[in-house]
């Protein structure tokens, strides 16, 4: 939980910023520039920065831009950014709730199976959203690349977890919304096909199959592999 007066930029799953807990508004340029510090999680240098925001520009004219919207950056946004003479970085009291989801799905991967017996909602939830949805920069969308793919291994380990518990309703929840991450990923719906059939529901545990082949088939040209396959095989 965030305090009323934190300094937080939010990237999950669209970008928001809040100075003392009130919501500002940085113009598109000013917003990017918090965008790609908040995702760098460190310091980021003057070129690169430049470079980011104008790609079109050369180097000389792009840091003259950075220079400009450097000096005529809003207050507020401002004192979120510690400008050095090579470098910028965000201040160390803004927090980001990327940062935040990045660390708690990391540890799900390392955790012991009996701490992820109870899960809280609001980490199902960060799992389930999307890293800056609206984003178009090329680090923005390689930073999402990466974001599904750590947080479909989290929602994998957590719905396989699940399912030897013999909790099928959460191994259901999670698992799809793994299907959700990435329909083509194969641990998803041979989940939800186990917890299906552990349940008794052997129509749906197959049309799930059903399903998952289409699609595999349509985008890969390949079959289920062979573990799925073997769920369902004495269901034909």
């Amino acid at each position: 939980m965030q305090a009323p007066d934190e300094d937080t930029i939010q990237l999950l799953p669209h970008f928001a910023c809040r100075l003392a807990g009130h919501e500002i508004g940085p113009d598109e340029t000013a917003s990017r520039l918090l965008i790609h510090l908040a995702l760098e999680a460190g310091r980021l240098s003057r070129s690169a920065m430049a470079a980011r925001l104008w790609p079109d520009l050369d180097p000389m004219s792009s840091a003259k831009r950075l220079r400009q919207l450097l000096w005529r950056i809003r207050p507020e946004a401002r004192s979120m950014v510690v400008i050095g003479a090579d470098s910028l970085r965000l201040a160390d009291d803004v927090t980001v709730d990327y940062h935040a989801a990045r660390s708690l799905a990391q540890h799900i991967l390392h955790a012991v199976p009996s701490e992820l017996h109870e899960i809280d909602p609001l980490i199902v939830r960060l799992l389930s959203t999307e890293l800056l949805r609206d984003g178009h920069d090329e680090e923005i969308m390689n930073e999402r690349y990466r974001w599904d793919r750590l947080r479909l291994l989290a929602l994998e380990r957590l719905a396989t977890t699940a399912l030897e518990l013999g909790d099928t309703e959460s191994a259901i929840v999670l698992a799809t919304l793994g299907s959700h991450v990435d329909d083509l990923a194969e641990i998803p719906p041979r989940v939800l096909v186990q917890a299906h059939l552990m349940r008794g529901d052997t129509v749906t545990a197959y049309r799930t199959y059903l399903d998952y082949g289409a699609v595999v088939r349509r985008e890969l040209g390949v079959e289920p592999g062979p573990a799925l396959q073997d769920l369902v095989a004495r269901l034909r």
